[in-house]
């Protein structure tokens, strides 16, 4: 009774391939009984008489096999099943912890580049290798800090790596002790009863705390192994104007203190490894990676789940006899020819990225590898697709995009489009209406009244001008203006001052910009998250020099810069000159060369992001 009920079918719908055969049954035996027709009127003596010419009779067996074969393959491919496979539930207790040095000895260059370079690539590689568990980052000085919690998507810790430098410790020194100790925190945290920590350093100070802390951990199943970065010979420490220097003025020489690295591992059940130059020590430490085992309360849990035995494959065997008979036949090559004869399909175009990837992933993909103008072709995410137009260039189809997201991001960044295409007026009421939804977003006041200030010069600049043309060209007071030309500033000069001053913020602003839209470039595959920006304490300081810098070679640009930017605000106005075009074309190229040699200025950091991280991590 048991069997009936619980009896099913895995895949039900293979059953409607029943009705072929259903229909092809009722129609030979139709066919069958027409033949007899004249049976039912005249007398069986007097049929050889009657008719032309006997009907044969044909044998029912081959269709009787063919039915039998297609009952049993339709009923192996329903998939039919009674009985529940036992499944165990456990989860992996296998954990890794990758704890780095980053103390100012991992700068010694007794391996080339630097200790701190090798020592990073062996990470990544240990990171590429990581299949299964879970696994975690810290980085020690002074004080241990979490880069990235236990976690099984190794990849975002990898792209955390480059960015590693002795420069974001906010205190110097060596204590893997109390990174030993996070670490064994970490696991706690997350629950598991085993694993493994794979220490990356150059040394240990002179204590034997981290020893025992090994040991300890070891006790309760936490291995400790050791990668030492370095040579015994050693290598000064570069620092600003020569080396690191004790208290008596040598020069310190930091050498890699193989013992006590090797008591760490030996104490710790793991095993000490020193750097090469090939993946010889990556696979000796993958090898003592502990394989996955179970807590108590899943060793103790194992009950049937919903996996069902699939009992098809056994028709298999009832169906191969006559699979046997139709080839000996020549059946089934026969059916192989009809294959062959059937007229093609038509097909159309179909890449094998687009069964697995959705549109956005692939514009992500796309704008990874330097295409946005493609990759804006390719989103579907507005926020995105804003994106990847401002890289391109395509500011127009930015703003367009931006304006589709009614949030205080998305009105931002369209108004940095919108400055960035020169339409400034439609830029201010953009960053008012992002104030509107957030009236504490600091990029868009700082942004704002950067336009602002910008419009207003523009203003000042036309007026100035216009002034200047209602002035008599041959008065006297025009005579005696030129005359002291020498000694006093001309309007145009003021109006240089001015157009100057205008491009320095218009060069800020477009920093702004370039920041609020930029910023999503790190955002997930398989989100697409609206783009945000945060403006930060050092791009400020490089405004300020930026501008300082144009204030100097604002005395050698030319005037015509001043006068070609009020004419490109008024265009309505006609130019003084025939050659206007070439004036206005080149002052477009000073322009930009000036903005990029103020992007230039500007420190590239991507490790700020955690040296504010570790430093708030030390306050606390």
């Amino acid at each position: 009774m048991e069997v009936v009920n619980t009896f099913h079918f895995l895949r039900p719908l293979w059953l409607l391939s029943l009705l072929p055969l259903a229909g092809l049954l009722l129609l030979y035996f139709k066919r069958q009984t027409r033949s007899h027709h004249w049976t039912k009127i005249c007398d069986p003596h007097l049929l050889p008489h009657l008719l032309v010419q006997r009907s044969v009779r044909q044998p029912h067996w081959p269709l009787a096999l063919l039915a039998w074969a297609w009952l049993l393959s339709t009923l192996a491919l329903a998939g039919p099943s009674w009985q529940k496979l036992p499944q165990p539930i456990y989860r992996t207790q296998a954990a890794q912890v990758l704890i780095f040095d980053l103390s100012r000895s991992m700068e010694a260059q007794d391996l080339k580049p630097s200790r701190l370079e090798r020592a990073k690539f062996k990470l990544l590689d240990l990171l590429k290798r990581h299949r299964e568990g879970q696994v975690a980052l810290i980085v020690f000085a002074a004080e241990p800090y979490i880069v990235s919690p236990l976690t099984d998507d190794a990849r975002t810790i990898a792209a955390l790596v480059p960015p590693l430098t002795t420069n974001l410790m906010p205190k110097q020194g060596s204590r893997p002790d109390l990174a030993l100790e996070k670490a064994a925190q970490l696991l706690r945290q997350a629950g598991h009863l085993h694993g493994q920590i794979v220490l990356i350093t150059d040394g240990l100070e002179p204590d034997l705390r981290s020893p025992e802390l090994a040991a300890t951990l070891f006790k309760h199943g936490i291995r400790t192994s050791v990668l030492a970065i370095g040579t015994e010979q050693g290598g000064p420490i570069p620092a600003a104007g020569g080396f690191v220097k004790d208290s008596a003025g040598a020069i310190v020489v930091a050498q890699l203190n193989t013992p006590q690295l090797q008591q760490v591992a030996q104490q710790g059940g793991g095993l000490y490894q020193p750097i090469s130059s090939d993946n010889r020590d990556i696979e000796a430490l993958l090898a003592t990676r502990p394989t996955p085992g179970l807590d108590k309360k899943t060793e103790q849990l194992s009950r049937n789940s919903d996996l069902w035995r699939d009992e098809g494959p056994w028709l298999v065997l009832l169906i191969l006899p006559v699979a046997a008979l139709a080839f000996r036949r020549g059946w089934l090559a026969s059916l192989l020819l009809i294959g062959f004869t059937l007229p093609p399909q038509p097909a159309q175009a179909f890449e094998w990225r687009d069964l697995w990837q959705t549109p956005n992933q692939q514009a992500a993909k796309l704008l990874e590898q330097n295409r946005p103008k493609e990759a804006a072709q390719q989103f579907t995410d507005p926020a995105w697709q804003g994106t990847a137009a401002y890289r391109a260039g395509d500011y127009a189809a930015a703003a367009q995009a931006f304006g589709k997201l009614d949030t205080a991001e998305g009105h931002y960044n369209q108004a940095n489009a919108l400055a960035k295409a020169g339409k400034l007026d439609e830029a201010v009421k953009e960053y008012t209406t992002a104030l509107q939804h957030d009236p504490n977003h600091q990029d868009a006041q700082y942004n704002k009244q950067l336009v602002e200030k910008l419009l207003q010069q523009q203003k000042e600049n036309r007026e100035n001008k216009e002034e200047h043309k209602r002035q008599p060209q041959n008065s006297p007071e025009t005579a005696k203006d030129q005359q002291q030309g020498d000694q006093q500033p001309s309007p145009e000069g003021k109006s240089q001052e001015g157009s100057q001053q205008q491009s320095d913020d218009a060069e800020q602003a477009d920093q702004q910009q370039g920041r609020g839209s930029d910023q999503q470039e790190s955002a997930p595959q398989d989100k697409s998250p609206a783009p945000s920006t945060d403006k930060k304490e050092d791009e400020k300081s490089a405004a300020e020099t930026a501008t300082a810098a144009a204030e100097q070679k604002r005395n050698d640009e030319p005037q015509r810069l001043a006068q070609q930017q009020d004419d490109k605000s008024n265009p309505g106005e006609p130019s003084d000159g025939a050659v206007a075009t070439p004036e206005k074309s080149a002052s477009d190229r000073e322009q930009e060369q000036a903005v990029e040699q103020w992007l230039r200025r500007i420190p590239d950091d991507p490790g700020g992001l955690l040296r504010r991280k570790f430093q708030r991590d030390s306050q606390r």
